[in-house]
């Protein structure tokens, strides 16, 4: 298991999510609106249903459910790496950011 998981310690959207589809959670506990690069996914149909089903009864948008359920994948994929693993894939994230910086 990685140490340092890169996603611990950041907002748990995936609870809101939850908390948000038992009606447990006002409109405004949500991931915030993404401002960044788009890319262009292309899902199988019965998955896409699925978003927006969970779009619709959350009263969140679709790319916020998908942000949501990224958060978490990364967070469960870093506890699985092993830590060499892992300070690999961090270093190689440092350096592109410092290359987009220029």
């Amino acid at each position: 298991m990685a140490k340092n998981n890169p996603m611990v310690g950041g907002p748990d959207f995936i609870e809101l999510l939850k908390n948000a589809l038992e009606g447990r959670v006002a409109g405004f506990a949500r991931p915030p609106a993404t401002g960044g690069t788009q890319v262009s996914l292309r899902f199988r149909e019965d998955r896409l249903m699925l978003l927006d089903i969970l779009a619709e009864h959350s009263n969140w948008n679709r790319t916020q459910v998908i942000d949501a359920l990224i958060d978490k994948g990364l967070h469960v994929l870093f506890e699985q790496l092993t830590t060499s693993a892992a300070e690999e894939v961090m270093e190689s994230h440092v350096k592109a950011v410092m290359k987009s910086r220029r």
